[in-house]
């Protein structure tokens, strides 16, 4: 089970080595050998495991700016492994001897590609094979992350995507394989190849007519608004046509909706006057919910040489139809040309069964668009551009729309299968998300086959840097990958990883935002070699618009910044630890803030000596270097040393884990644990105990080594039950701590079952939380509230004894002392008490009255997390009861104890101008089970009762003239 915590902070400093202690070895040259590439895997995200609340999440004791995330992995039982359990197209079913497929860790491009075959696919192709049992069962080993799982049998498919969260048994359920095979042709019936094909599925939903009405008088509402605003404000009639245009489009969907409505509402009466006679006839009939229908794009693929299209397993791509959707809508499917036509070729058929035959359809004479990708000054623009052909002034569903990539060097986006006559605009963006843009509106083709090629400016709104850049003897460096980054004094504006054309040109857009400001500097790096080759320039200024062209960029090498070697607290080397260089900068909206940020692109992994080298850029400012490692704490450098290196020192990560034997009353989500360090308290953490595999363990990830005390409690008690001092964790640590092995929690803890019965002994649910009475280690005594659920609370006390209050509207009950084990609390039915305010109704006439009591030095109930903190909440909610005035001037009411109590009329409503709150003085409530009714006089003073009814029609014609107000 892998289990999210969060991260601790990195502290301590480094070991610097002295002018005459050994330096590490300098780099080798560049005619030397290029370095081993490091793993891949380095950890960046070492953790803490802390808390979960309530299992809904972990609680963070560390500063935000400091947290890192990982996953870590309680492996305690290292041998586990997941029994996969397959089912043939029945749970309970056995596929015996079925095939199964496992592709672990898969994350490729395939897994976006929307022409792609289906996931299982991927699965039976590159997984690992395994063989069912007879009994249909299959024993892997365990998963450590993401896999796809797919099973089958003749005629049978299944498929899961599994993550690192697994269970110990996991299910397949086998369902019958199924296909559709779609074929396109031109007119002469010859195969067409490379078409794009779409199977289409109809989806149903119900109209909400309250939303629809709302919609339909807002889109009015605007379109009379613009229409006004043409008429006063003719300079604006370009702008304020479009805007209508555009909301009288709204408006008259809106209206068609609203005719809908009204037309099945007639209908429905005429149905619901004939289920009057079919229900004498013995055939009750219901009227048909109003729907919308939508088609939604299930599944794309490409047609082969002869023109073939074949959806796979079409049982995973049909969407699960409600049962209340009208029959003559479900397994409605079509197939389409994915093309931009302005009337779509489709063909309908059915879900169930599905069609044996191909389904065909026929291609419409179509053109060419290509898409000159070109920048604002007419330049070949050859990196990578994604462009999307869509349909002027038309609603381009996803038929219509293909999005295609145009790959480094080449020089068009090229669209083969265009309807003839159309006007087309595209949507584009590069491969970096933050540059989009939509190009003109322009023709298409109109003849068959005719090549229509449009120029296509790149990102037109952004700003440019253009160049070629040269090696060292002065050659263009054809299609190398290099980084470029563009820095101001707030730190990073641009970086990417840009691939030169193979005449060594680039284009670099930007955008100028936020607080950046001059001087920029431009940072070039080729990272093909252990020394780095580039160049660092500054730019006295960075056009927000247009190309700015750099000419040739010749690179040298960057001058070495920082070397050194990493070692763990035993001396040991450190192999594939991540080296970041950090520099001090300004941030904050004012630049009052004084923060390190990483350098981009400046980062190096130590080799398999430990040793690290790094190239780049310095300039007049503070620098350190952040070192992280998979099983080591993170450590920052206090500066650089360019000239003796650096030593630095990872301290390993110790694991505490502790196993912990339950009883099987309590869930060890209730239990809570605290690792308190002795020596430092930042290093105190808060846990709980996990289920992992049938066991329990305390168990904390990424704890420095020192001297910790350890201490348990239940989550509605703030006193530790039981308390370990003195634990020694070591650096390295991972096995069970010899000292927190099968602790017996039952020892230490006592269950209490209390129930709540009537005087009749029946089951009774009181609404106010029962409170007991914890006392702390200073002595100090406090109430804790319990929710009762049907009439029963369960609490786990570190004592054999528990002291209770329990109170509830309508009832008394005796406070007492319980003992472990089942109790139960009689609760003694007393009449409500009348409150009587003689005169009150003279002077508020029919006015709204209501009098409540609150009770004065009510038990202070502790809130000591969310839950607890809930039921102190509705405990003191609880202590005011609330009754309304009626004619007779009386009021009844249900106080939930006896005692002293502030008596309040409240004169108004809430919607019409709020509530005005007149005194009436305090109480003293006494009530005996199956005693007399008590009638209590209470009153107000007649001048304040005056006073409130002039404010309270103060607030009313207010709220009258502005009933939108706050």
């Amino acid at each position: 089970m892998l289990l999210v915590g969060a991260l601790a902070l990195a502290g301590g400093l480094l070991a610097w080595l002295s002018l005459g202690g050994t330096a590490p070895p300098a780099p080798p040259g560049l005619d030397d050998e290029p370095r081993a590439e490091q793993p891949a895997n380095a950890s960046e995200h070492p953790a803490i495991e802390l808390a979960a609340v309530d299992g809904t999440g972990f609680e963070d004791f560390v500063a935000a700016d400091e947290l890192e995330r990982s996953e870590v992995l309680i492996d305690v039982d290292p041998v586990a492994r997941l029994v996969l359990q397959v089912w043939d197209r029945k749970r309970g079913e056995v596929a015996a001897e079925a095939d199964v497929f496992v592709l672990e860790g898969f994350d490729g491009p395939e897994l976006d590609d929307p022409f792609g075959p289906h996931w299982c696919e991927l699965a039976r192709l590159r997984g690992r094979r395994y063989k069912a049992t007879t009994e249909g069962r299959v024993e892997l080993p365990r998963l450590g992350g993401r896999a796809l799982v797919a099973a089958e049998l003749p005629g049978a498919v299944g498929f899961r995507v599994l993550n690192a969260h697994h269970g110990e048994r996991e299910e397949i359920t086998l369902r019958p394989d199924e296909s559709v095979t779609v074929r396109v042709v031109d007119g002469d019936g010859r195969p067409v190849a490379n078409v794009p094909v779409g199977i289409q599925q109809r989806l149903v939903e119900r109209v909400d007519t309250k939303r629809a009405y709302r919609e339909f008088e807002e889109a009015k509402a605007r379109v009379d608004l613009v229409r006004a605003q043409l008429k006063s404000q003719p300079a604006r009639a370009a702008e304020l046509g479009r805007r209508l245009a555009s909301f009288e489009r709204r408006y008259a969907e809106a209206q068609k909706t609203v005719v809908r409505i009204k037309q099945n509402a007639v209908g429905k009466g005429k149905a619901d006057g004939a289920k009057v006679g079919a229900r004498q006839s013995g055939k009750p009939q219901a009227a048909a919910p109003l729907v919308d229908t939508r088609y939604d794009v299930r599944a794309r693929r490409r047609t082969d040489e002869q023109g073939y299209a074949v959806f796979r397993h079409f049982q995973f791509y049909r969407f699960r139809q409600a049962k209340w959707w009208p029959r003559n809508h479900r397994d409605r499917f079509d197939a389409v040309l994915m093309i931009p036509l302005v009337e779509p070729v489709r063909q309908p058929f059915r879900g169930r069964p599905m069609p044996e035959e191909a389904i065909v359809l026929q291609m419409p004479p179509t053109g060419v668009v290509a898409l000159r990708t070109i920048d604002r000054d007419g330049r070949p623009f050859t990196h990578p551009v994604r462009g999307d052909l869509r349909i002027h002034d038309g609603r381009n569903p996803a038929w219509t729309r293909l999005m295609l990539r145009k790959e480094q060097d080449e020089r068009e986006v090229v669209f083969e299968h265009v309807g003839l006559g159309v006007q087309l605009f595209a949507d584009c963006r590069l491969d970096d998300d933050d540059f989009r843009w939509r190009s003109p509106v322009f023709r298409g083709p109109e003849r068959a086959g005719e090549r229509k090629t449009v120029d296509l400016v790149v990102a037109p709104d952004a700003a440019m840097l253009y160049g070629r850049v040269l090696d060292q003897g002065g050659t263009p460096l054809g299609s190398r990958e290099l980084t470029f980054l563009i820095n101001s004094a707030r730190g990073r504006l641009e970086g990417e990883e840009v691939v030169l054309d193979d005449e060594g040109r680039f284009h670099l857009p930007y955008h100028v935002r936020g607080q950046h400001a001059p001087p920029f500097r431009l940072q070039l790096r080729h990272e093909q070699h252990a020394q780095v080759p580039g160049l660092a320039r500054t730019l006295a200024a960075l056009p927000s618009e247009g190309v700015t062209d750099l000419g040739d960029l010749q690179v040298g090498l960057l001058q070495q910044v920082a070397f050194g070697r990493v070692v763990d607290d035993l001396g040991e080397p450190v192999t594939g630890a991540h080296v970041q260089l950090q520099r001090e900068r300004r941030v904050g909206r004012n630049g009052d803030q004084l923060r390190f940020q990483d350098e981009a692109f400046t980062d190096a992994h130590s080799d398999e000596n430990g040793d690290f080298w790094l190239f780049g850029d310095v300039e007049a400012a503070r620098y350190r270097l952040r070192v992280r490692a998979d099983g080591y704490f993170p450590e920052e450098t206090p500066n650089i040393n360019a000239v003796t290196g650096s030593e630095i020192r990872l301290t390993r990560r110790a694991r505490l884990v502790g196993t912990v034997l339950l009883p099987d009353w309590i869930q060890g989500r209730r239990v809570r644990v605290r690792l308190e360090s002795q020596q430092d308290p930042e290093q105190s953490h808060d846990g709980r105990i996990h289920d992992t595999r049938g066991k329990h363990y305390v168990y904390f990830d990424w704890v420095r080594p020192g001297i910790y005390n350890l201490s348990l409690r239940i989550h509605e008690f703030p006193e530790p039950f039981l308390r370990i001092d003195n634990l020694e964790v070591r650096a390295g640590d991972r096995d069970p701590h010899p000292r927190l092995r099968d602790l017996d929690l039952g020892q230490h803890l006592f269950r209490f079952e209390v129930f709540a019965v009537d005087e009749a002994g029946q089951r009774l649910n009181p609404k106010s939380p029962l409170l007991a009475r914890i006392t702390s280690l200073d002595g100090s005594s406090r109430f804790v509230g319990f929710s009762w659920r049907g009439g029963r609370v369960e609490i786990v006390n570190s004592q054999p004894s528990l002291e209770v209050s329990p109170f509830a509207p309508g009832f008394r009950a005796r406070a007492g002392v319980l003992a472990a084990g089942r109790s139960e609390i009689r609760f003694l039915r007393v009449p409500p008490i009348a409150l009587h305010a003689p005169g009150v109704r003279a002077i508020v006439g029919g006015t709204n009255v209501w009098i409540g009591l609150q009770l004065i030095g009510a038990p202070d109930v502790a809130s000591l997390d969310g839950r607890t903190g809930g039921r102190a909440r509705q405990f003191r909610r609880m202590t005011s009861s609330y009754g309304r005035l009626g004619a007779d001037e009386r009021a009844d009411v249900s106080p939930l104890m006896d005692g002293r109590y502030r008596v309040t009329a409240y004169i108004g409503d809430k919607g019409r101008g709020g509530l005005v709150e007149v005194p009436m003085g305090e109480v003293d409530v006494r009530v005996v089970a199956g005693g007399p009714r008590v009638t209590l006089a209470v009153q107000a003073e007649p001048q304040a009762l005056h006073r409130a009814m002039q404010d309270l029609a103060q607030r009313q014609a207010a709220a009258a003239a502005n009933p939108g107000g706050k």
